[in-house]
């Protein structure tokens, strides 16, 4: 069978590892004392609140809770006044008879502090005390504070504001991390994939803002427990539904409505929570534009919308058991229309992803996280000119299993490990043109299937008080499957004869790999920290550009017995400073990365002959090397950040610029952003956005010459041409008003406040010179989004 060598040499023992780990740490932390356990929430989210006090206050004995809300103490037989309390939030108090292990958990309802300064409630100095370097962690509280542009508080959109994160293009299409490109960075919704996270070319993620309880981003050192991508991680994880009432919540905007519902489907028990949005700019512009089409025959019609809705169901089966079944479909739509010239073209794109999770509790050392995901991505274009049909699909299928345990041997030691298996199905490009009485399939890659499995162990150890380590290995086997067909060529290029590989059946041995990663933190100060990281990454799919605009029409393609994996290595290092008892952030970053096996067409994706990947695609290197500073102000009226970039990136392919490196599409030598907010009382708040980023790059033909009335192209260095900055500003206000049974807010916003054409992408005009046989090439900008006024209502019962 395929998988034989590696079930009994890796998947076997690892299981084995694991079980045997389960049933060891049950038995010896057996209790014969009674135990007192529980989780505190807050009262109508349902969130955990991670570090709240427990505490008996009469025996001078309490504890905090963990990152997921939960609390443990062991108490002798008796009679106790049981308080958990937590920084803005009303403190609630139990008297309990302990005369067996008991489950108590607490529902802490919000409180309002009235004071002239705002404070935002987060963990002291934790940026200074954690090991991890570039990781970002934003919890609930700290998305409400997001500036709210276009009547959405979008989370990703101020994760690109963040050090070391970029926009993929002008249209803010896919995320740059450090050097790399958009699919080098794995995006997990409630640890499902994501492989398009984007609406209206970036304007929107695909993220309903008030689903999402927190999100947690990796740049620097992954945990072993990531893998598949090169550059970073970003996870978001959704909130969960009410157990004790039903809440409601609705907008109403210019571009976009939304409606959110969570409540118990059992109380204390079962919790539902479903959000939707969608956009209603198609059903505004169409009278007006059929309108239009009646009366001109130069009138060209499009349409545009998008769509989202997520469903997440929580059930406590037990004390120590938890069920979690979550799913989320969107979709962009866009339909255009040319009359005089009989053209018609209709595009879709989306994502569906779906996901069962059981978590249970073996003892407060040990905890389980199984799960069964499935994620789909496709993107579909037709285009239609007088009797031609052209089609195009790509799409990406992945089943997921994982199996993921955490071991707490010590207050100082956190072991975390487990395996994944993933099967992926990809196709990459199937297109077709037809006509009345022809049917042609152009250059199909169909039908890739591979198998990727995973095992790791991850540690989190506090060495001395100084000193803090954050280390694990990750080890990936990725496989080529059938059912594939492969081409044998004769030494003229001619097709002599078709291997065909059977469903399941193994294509080549396939690729083993370690990835090790490590942070190190040394404090040598409650106020300065010096950290440290190296990490070394393995990716197995790829995207291949079509176009050079940032559209969603790049194609996955996964690793084969032709094409080896993407591998990077990454070293960065830090000072991190605080002031003013942590009410300024500071630090300082540089980091070096290389990446090795990045892909390029060799030649255009359409073409009529029968090739092989091998034949289509070219491999080269990228490597990648900056500075990201950053000033954060955490607390007061005003708060905020400026963060800037310094960064150069370049690639180098044997059979592109003579072998000789070239700056990468993305080789943008200044990113700046600034954020602030301003909370002038409790119902006025502002805020702001300032965005600067160098342009991105890209050849150009310089010359075009007219010969023998044949147009040839004389381009000049690749990717030598920069194109203008990019860059705007945005404000927004927020007027809010609480009563007694629900809560309004008003947000009146404007992007792109000064109307800057930026930079989408560049067409070129010629003209003839017939004198010298030469036609003059001058550029042409096409810009996207300008001054975009917008105002919506928010109203939650």
């Amino acid at each position: 069978m395929i998988l034989s060598t590696y079930r009994f040499k890796y998947v076997l023992p690892s299981i084995i590892f694991l079980v045997v780990s389960l049933l060891f740490c049950n038995t010896i932390f057996a209790q014969e004392t009674f135990k007192l356990t529980g989780v505190v929430r807050e009262r109508g989210s349902n969130l955990s609140l991670s570090k709240a006090h427990v505490s008996i206050l009469e025996r001078n004995k309490g504890t905090v809770t963990n990152p997921n809300g939960k609390y443990s103490l062991i108490l002798k037989r008796g009679e106790y006044k049981i308080t958990a309390s937590f920084l803005g939030y009303k403190s609630d108090t139990i008297r309990i008879h302990l005369t067996k292990d008991t489950t108590i958990n607490f529902q802490l309802k919000k409180t309002s502090i009235r004071s002239e300064q705002v404070d935002v409630i987060g963990n002291k100095a934790s940026n200074i005390k954690k090991a991890e370097t570039g990781m970002i962690k934003l919890k609930s509280k700290e998305l409400k504070k997001i500036p709210t542009i276009l009547g959405e508080k979008d989370p990703i959109k101020y994760m690109k504001l963040s050090p070391g994160v970029q926009s993929a293009s002008g249209s803010g299409e896919g995320i740059i991390v450090r050097g790399g490109k958009a699919d080098q960075n794995l995006i997990l919704l409630d640890k499902t994939p994501i492989y398009n996270p984007s609406h209206l070319g970036g304007l929107f993620s695909i993220f309903l803002p008030n689903t999402i309880r927190d999100i947690e981003i990796h740049k620097g050192a992954m945990p072993a427990n990531y893998g598949g991508r090169l550059s970073s991680v970003i996870s978001l994880n959704t909130k969960k539904g009410d157990l004790h009432e039903m809440n409601y919540k609705g907008k109403i905007g210019l571009l976009s409505s939304s409606l959110y519902i969570d409540g118990p489907i059992q109380k204390e028990k079962t919790s539902f929570l479903l959000g939707a949005r969608r956009t209603y700019y198609d059903y505004l512009s169409k009278p007006f534009t059929k309108s239009m089409n009646s009366y001109s025959l130069m009138h060209s019609a499009s349409y545009y919308h998008f769509m989202d809705s997520y469903l997440k169901i929580d059930h406590q089966i037990s004390k120590t058991d938890q069920l979690t079944a979550s799913a989320y479909f969107g979709r962009d739509s866009y339909d255009f229309s040319k009359q005089y010239i009989d053209l018609s073209t209709d595009m879709s794109w989306g994502n569906f992803a779906a996901s069962v999770e059981w978590n249970h509790i073996f003892n407060d050392n040990l905890f389980t996280n199984t799960s069964l995901h499935y994620t789909e991505y496709n993107f579909d274009f037709s285009a239609r000119q007088s009797i031609y049909d052209f089609s195009m699909l790509t799409k990406i299928k992945d089943w997921i299993y994982r199996m993921n345990a955490v071991y707490l041997p010590t207050k100082d030691l956190k072991l975390k490990f487990g395996i994944n298996s993933t099967f992926h199905h990809f196709i990459p490009n199937k297109q077709n043109i037809q006509t009345d009485d022809l049917n042609i399939n152009l250059a199909n890659i169909t039908n890739l299937f591979s198998l990727e499995l995973a095992s790791f162990v991850n540690a989190n150890m506090k060495i001395t008080n100084k000193l803090r380590v954050n280390a694990g290995l990750r080890h990936t086997y990725f496989l080529h499957i059938g059912p594939y067909d492969e081409l044998i060529k004769n030494t003229t290029g001619m097709i002599k004869d078709t291997v065909h590989y059977k469903r399941f059946r193994a294509i080549h041995s396939g690729y083993h790999n370690l990835e090790p990663r490590i942070s190190l933190r040394y404090m040598f100060s409650p106020s300065l920290s010096l950290k440290f990281a190296y990490n070394r990454g393995i990716q197995y799919v790829h995207t291949l550009p079509v176009t050079s605009v940032s559209l969603p029409t790049d194609i996955w393609i996964p690793s084969t017995y032709q094409l080896s994996p993407q591998n990077g290595n990454q070293l960065s290092g830090g000072i991190y400073k605080n002031f003013n008892n942590d009410q300024w952030e500071t630090k300082l970053t540089a980091y070096y990365k290389t990446m090795n096996n990045q892909l390029k067409f060799k030649q255009g994706i359409v073409n009529p002959r029968p090739l092989s990947l091998k034949e289509r695609i070219i491999q080269g290197k990228a490597n990648s090397y900056g500075i990201e500073a950053s000033l954060k102000k955490t607390s007061g009226r005003w708060t905020g950040w400026l963060s800037y970039i310094l960064s150069k990136t370049t690639k180098k392919f044997d059979e592109i610029n003579n072998g000789k490196p070239f700056p990468a599409k993305y080789d943008r030598r200044h990113d700046l952003s600034l954020i602030g907010t301003y909370k002038l009382n409790q119902r006025w708040s502002f805020s702001s956005t300032f965005y600067y980023s160098s342009g991105d790059r890209m050849t150009i033909p310089v010359t075009r010459y007219l010969i023998q009335q044949n147009v040839l192209n004389k381009y000049g260095e690749i990717n030598g041409y920069q194109m203008p900055s990019y860059h705007h500003l945005d404000i927004s206000a927020v007027y809010q008003v609480k009563k007694k049974n629900y809560t309004s807010k008003w947000n009146f916003s404007i992007y792109n406040v000064y109307n800057r054409a930026n930079p989408f992408y560049i067409y070129f005009e010629t003209k003839e010179t017939t004198e010298s046989y030469k036609l003059e090439v001058e550029p042409k900008l096409v810009s996207l989004f300008p001054i975009l006024p917008s105002i919506s209502w928010t109203i939650k019962f």
